[in-house]
C-alpha cells in the first residue's frame, strides 16, 4: 500500500467513529430524548418565588429509589433591595447529614449572618445533594444568575471550604475562617 493511500485510510479510519457519534448525538438532540431538569423551578405555593427543583438530582441519578432530595428553601425570583443572598453548594454534609434541615451547615450559617445583620434580609438557599461530588457543584454553578447573589459557598469534601465572593471579582475576600461584616456592608450591592 502506497504511503497517500495509507494516510487516506487512517484519516477515514479516525473519522469514521467522529462521525457516528455527532451523527448520534444531533438524532437524540433532535428527537428530544432524555429530560431536563433545571436547578431552580417556581414554588407551587406562590409563584414570586423559586425553589430547588426536588428532581434535579436525577441528572445523576436517572433511577428514582436512588434519586436525592435537596432542601425546600423558597426565595423570591427577583433579590429584594439590601437582601443578603447565599447559596451554598456541596454534599450530604451540607445538605444537612446528620442533623437535617434544622442543625445543617447553611442553617447555622443563616443564624451567623442574622445576628451579624440584624434587620437585613438574609436568604440562604441551599442547593447541596448527598452523594455528589464536585461535578455536580460544577455543573449547578452555570445556573446561578451572575449579581443574583452576594456570596457562594462550596464546603465540599471533608478538608476545604471554598467561598466565592462575586461582589467584586478583582478583590476576592477569604470568608473561610470566619464570616466578615465588612464584606457585606463595604459591598455596592448591599
Amino acid at each position: 500500500m502506497s504511503k497517500s493511500k495509507k494516510r487516506i485510510f487512517t484519516f477515514i479510519s479516525l473519522l469514521v467513529p467522529i462521525l457516528f457519534f455527532v451523527a448520534l448525538e444531533l438524532v437524540l438532540r433532535w428527537s428530544n430524548y432524555g429530560e431536563e431538569y433545571p436547578l431552580f423551578i417556581d414554588d407551587t405555593s406562590d409563584p414570586n418565588y423559586q425553589v430547588l427543583n426536588p428532581e434535579v438530582s436525577k441528572r445523576y441519578f436517572p433511577v428514582e429509589e436512588f434519586a436525592t432530595k435537596g432542601q425546600y428553601d423558597p426565595f423570591l425570583k427577583s433579590k429584594a433591595v439590601g437582601a443578603l443572598r447565599v447559596f451554598v453548594q456541596g454534599a450530604s454534609t451540607s445538605a444537612g447529614f446528620p442533623y437535617q434541615h434544622g442543625g445543617s451547615f447553611p442553617r447555622l450559617l443563616e443564624q451567623k449572618l442574622t445576628h451579624a445583620f440584624p434587620g437585613k434580609v438574609v436568604e440562604i438557599i441551599n442547593t447541596s445533594l448527598a452523594a455528589t461530588n464536585s461535578f455536580t457543584v460544577l455543573d449547578f454553578v452555570d445556573e446561578y444568575s451572575t449579581g443574583f447573589y452576594h456570596v457562594r459557598v462550596d464546603p465540599t469534601g471533608y478538608s476545604y471550604i471554598y467561598f466565592e465572593n462575586v461582589i467584586d471579582k478583582e478583590n476576592t475576600v477569604n470568608l473561610c475562617h470566619k464570616i466578615r461584616p465588612e464584606v457585606i456592608k463595604e459591598s455596592k450591592y448591599h
